[in-house]
């Protein structure tokens, strides 16, 4: 049956296509269709001064390089430095926002805490499964970032 056999090899072809168009896109010109938190509106307060931009710009570095660890090559502590150093930046950009972007922050919170949890489990128990744990952990903390990063792309640009 050639018929069946073309769009039994057509469609894995279409899934990869369609999967890397997904991971390819810069997001720009798509909308989720249910973001994984509602963006707040700032209050002009936090905002007036240049030390949330600042602290969101340390907040992306530290993020960028929790997303670029290598846990092959780097390690669980690699891992675990990074997540230090993002709570740390996220302590401080709270600090200079006070009380804005409040549910982005509690997100990117709770993903810091499972990431915590999936480090613990991968240390006590290191297997594919629970390193398999500490990579998706590490997305949400990602995604989290994201959806903070665009709330306070409508303050600091």
């Amino acid at each position: 049956m050639v018929g069946g056999f073309r769009v039994a090899r057509a469609v894995p072809a279409l899934m990869i296509a369609v999967a890397l168009a997904a991971g390819c896109s810069s997001g720009s010109n798509s909308s989720p269709s249910t973001p994984a938190t509602p963006p707040s509106t700032p209050s002009p307060t936090a905002t007036a001064t240049g030390a949330v931009c600042a602290a969101a710009s340390d907040l992306k570095t530290a993020v960028n390089g929790l997303a670029s660890i290598n846990v092959a090559s780097g390690g669980l502590s690699s891992v675990q430095a990074a997540l230090a150093d993002v709570s740390a930046k996220l302590d401080a950009f709270q600090a200079a926002a006070h009380n804005d972007f409040g549910p982005q922050v509690s997100a990117m919170r709770n993903a810091l805490s499972k990431l915590r949890t999936a480090l613990a489990s991968a240390s006590g128990s290191p297997s594919v499964s629970t390193i398999a744990g500490v990579a998706t952990s590490v997305g949400d903390v990602v995604a989290s970032y994201n959806s903070l990063r665009a709330s306070v792309a409508t303050v600091c640009g």
